[in-house]
C-alpha cells in the first residue's frame, strides 16, 4: 500500500523527469484532464476531495523519507492544484491553456497567503499551498472569461 501511495505522489515516472518536473506534472494534468470527457463542477469537486487526503498522506511519506521539505519529485500537489484551477472551466484549448498558465504563475511565484500556507508541516504544506495556488488562478480565469466571454 505504500508502494502504491508513493507511486501516486510520483505521479508514476513524471515526478522523475530531470527537468521541470512540477511543471511537467501540471502539464501531464492538463493533457489527461482534457482527454477525459468533461466533468461538472460538484462531480470534479468531489473528485479531488476523494484525492486530497491520498495526496496529503502520499507526500508527507515521500518528505520523511527523503528528509528534506517539499522534495521536487513529489508532483502530485501540481496534479491537485492544477485540478482546483479547472474546475468548472470551459473544455477549451484557450481555458485550458489559461488555467495552466495561471496556475503555474501563482506555483511558482508564491504571492501572500500561499507563502504562509507552504509553511504547513507534512503533506499538508506540500499540497495545500498548490490548492491555494489553484484557487487564485481559478479566480483569474473567471475574471479573465468574465472579460472575454468567447472563450
Amino acid at each position: 500500500m505504500k508502494q502504491l501511495i508513493r507511486y501516486l505522489a510520483t505521479l508514476g515516472p513524471v515526478g522523475y523527469v530531470p527537468y521541470c518536473p512540477g511543471t511537467v506534472a501540471s502539464l501531464v494534468t492538463v493533457a489527461l484532464m482534457f482527454a477525459l470527457p468533461s466533468m461538472s463542477w460538484y462531480v470534479h469537486i468531489a473528485f479531488i476531495a476523494i484525492m486530497l487526503p491520498l495526496a496529503i498522506k502520499g507526500a508527507g511519506i515521500i518528505e520523511r523519507e527523503c528528509g528534506y521539505k517539499d522534495p521536487s519529485y513529489a508532483v502530485v500537489d501540481e496534479f491537485i492544484g492544477m485540478n482546483v484551477a479547472l474546475v468548472g472551466v470551459s473544455h477549451s484549448w484557450q481555458a485550458f491553456l489559461v488555467a495552466f498558465i495561471t496556475f503555474r504563475v501563482f506555483d511558482i511565484l508564491k504571492p501572500f497567503p500561499i507563502n504562509v500556507i507552504e509553511r504547513l508541516e507534512g503533506g499538508w504544506g506540500i499540497i495545500m499551498d498548490d490548492v491555494a495556488a489553484g484557487l487564485a488562478a481559478r479566480l483569474v480565469i473567471a475574471i479573465i472569461f468574465s472579460l472575454w466571454p468567447l472563450w
